[in-house]
């Protein structure tokens, strides 16, 4: 039976004997409605799930296994319902599910500098989403960025794309500095990159002062140095040179080149002593401590030498003054410490007088030997040392050629008759024609009482050994206690004195030269005796 709503049947029995039951036996069917069973339809991404969401039964069942489904194309979905009566849908319920196709997602990867950023830039889907946060990367190293992709319809993509970001490390510079002399180039060398780009434009540089360059590197990537090297270019002053521009010296002179400025100097004649014989001009070098250098020119006149004499006597007498002229030059300095141009010189031996002199930048000398002729001894000899008063005496000159007397006499003799003691003068003149000037005293004496004694006892003083070799006896035949012994030269001089106090007195002259001398015997103040005596 297939009732369609709940249906009561009787059922009549007939067993073996024909026999049928009277009463039928009752059966209700109740005729449970079958489930009208909905799902629901949709759409989905691929490679995600889709869930079946059937209504209308107690149980499901369903044509793809699982209520669960991940189909990869549009695909349909039957459900079947059982009801709590169990009750089966007659008729499956469709689900229609949509799959979206996945969107695929590129990037390409690049490079940067260290420093730099990178911008993402992916394909193929609506929005993204980047593992670093964002489509800028700022990476210190090398890194790996993975970007996902979403659709319109919101589907992700399935696989992120990748983009590796390769960086480049910027070049580390580095650069020298120095020092240049005033004038000169400096050549900035930069190392650390490929190529370089200098402040100053070009790397050889020419500062007139101290002076800072920066210098930035690009590496073989492209890359720029994030510092700039400095080249610090220190410009150090050349010397200056100080020496005169001109200078004079005497022909045969030399001049040192004294200049100032520098530490040390190289000299065009090859040394900073030069005597050149005609007017030269000298250059030279001077660098400083640094090494820097600079020139000076000097101009070195020549003067001729100086042509000195002496006019004067070469040939003079002892004592003579004589005038010595200098010439040839401005200025004069004698040998004795006179200046000027004429010295008076009174020499007594063979004498060189010189002087040095200065004309402009020459000097010199001269010298002059003049040749001294000794002046004469001259001598005057007596014939009497000592005279009495009215006696007379023979004065001789000795030792020259001539003789003057100062009585205007100009024999070699003279006779003299003074009343008392009286000096004379003598002028003698040699063969050379020095002079010479001598004096005598001669002793005048009253001579009391000697003329009585020799008349009355010529024995009564006897001198012996007359002549003699130094020593003679005077003896007294009565003893005076009051004689006095006095001996003269032939000058007049008083070459010995003794007192007697015995009647014989030896005494001893022997120190004096050969020669005659004069014997006087005192009483007190009263000459008594006077004698020649001779020492030979």
């Amino acid at each position: 039976m297939s009732p369609t709503s709940n249906t009561s049947y009787s059922i009549f029995g007939t067993n073996a004997a024909g026999c049928v039951n009277t009463i039928p036996a009752l059966i209700s069917v109740t005729v449970n409605s079958t489930p009208l069973i909905t799902v629901n339809s949709g759409t989905m991404c691929q490679g995600q799930n889709f869930t079946l969401s059937p209504t209308g039964a107690s149980t499901y069942s369903y044509l793809g296994g699982s209520a669960i489904i991940s189909p990869t194309t549009n695909t349909s979905y039957s459900v079947i319902g059982t009801s709590s009566a169990g009750c089966i849908s007659s008729i499956a319920a469709i689900s229609n599910v949509t799959v979206f196709a996945l969107p695929i997602v590129s990037v390409i990867g690049g490079s940067i500098c260290a420093g730099n950023s990178f911008t993402l830039a992916p394909s193929g889907a609506n929005t993204y989403t980047y593992s670093g946060g964002s489509s800028v990367v700022n990476p210190n190293s090398t890194n790996s960025y993975s970007i996902s992709g979403s659709n319109t319809l919101g589907c992700v993509s399935a696989s992120p794309a990748v983009a590796i970001v390769t960086v480049y490390t910027l070049p580390l510079l580095s650069v020298n500095s120095g020092s240049i002399c005033s004038g000169n180039s400096f050549t900035i060398n930069a190392s650390g990159a490929s190529s370089y780009t200098y402040s100053s434009v070009s790397n050889i540089v020419s500062p007139i002062s101290n002076t800072s360059y920066s210098i930035t590197g690009t590496n073989s990537n492209g890359c720029v140095g994030a510092i700039p090297a400095i080249s610090q270019v220190t410009v150090v002053a050349n010397p200056t040179i100080s020496v005169p521009s001109s200078v004079t010296i005497c022909i045969g002179d030399a001049y040192t080149i004294t200049p100032s400025g520098a530490a040390n100097y190289t000299y065009s004649g090859g040394t900073n002593i030069v005597s050149p014989s005609t007017s030269t001009n000298y250059s030279l070098i001077g660098a400083s401590a640094q090494g820097c250098i600079n020139s000076a020119v000097i101009s070195v006149s020549v003067q001729p030498a100086l042509t000195l004499s002496i006019n004067g006597p070469t040939l003079s007498c002892e004592g003579q003054t004589l005038a010595l002229t200098a010439n040839g030059a401005n200025s004069y300095t004698w040998s004795n410490g006179a200046t000027g141009s004429v010295i008076i010189v009174t020499p007594i031996t063979n004498t060189v007088y010189g002087f040095s002199a200065v004309d402009g930048y020459c000097t010199g000398n001269a010298l002059q030997t003049l040749s001294i002729n000794a002046n004469p001894t001259v001598n005057i000899l007596s014939t009497n040392s000592i005279i009495c008063e009215s006696e007379s005496a023979t004065l001789t000159a000795i030792g020259a050629n001539t003789y003057t007397w100062d009585n205007g006499n100009n024999t070699q003799s003279i006779i003299i008759q003074p009343t008392i003691t009286t000096s004379y003068s003598v002028i003698g003149i040699d063969q050379n024609g020095c002079t010479n000037t001598s004096m005598i005293t001669q002793m005048v004496d009253a001579c009391v009482g000697v003329k009585n004694l020799i008349k009355n006892d010529l024995k009564s003083i006897q001198v012996y050994p007359n002549p003699n070799h130094g020593l003679v006896i005077v003896e007294i035949s009565t003893e005076n206690s009051n004689a006095i012994f006095e001996i003269y030269n032939y000058l007049g001089q008083l070459i010995l004195k003794e007192d007697a106090f015995q009647l014989k007195t030896q005494l001893n002259f022997n120190f004096a030269a050969n020669g005659v001398y004069t014997l006087r015997v005192l009483d007190g103040n009263k000459t008594m005796y006077i004698t020649k005596i001779i020492k030979q």
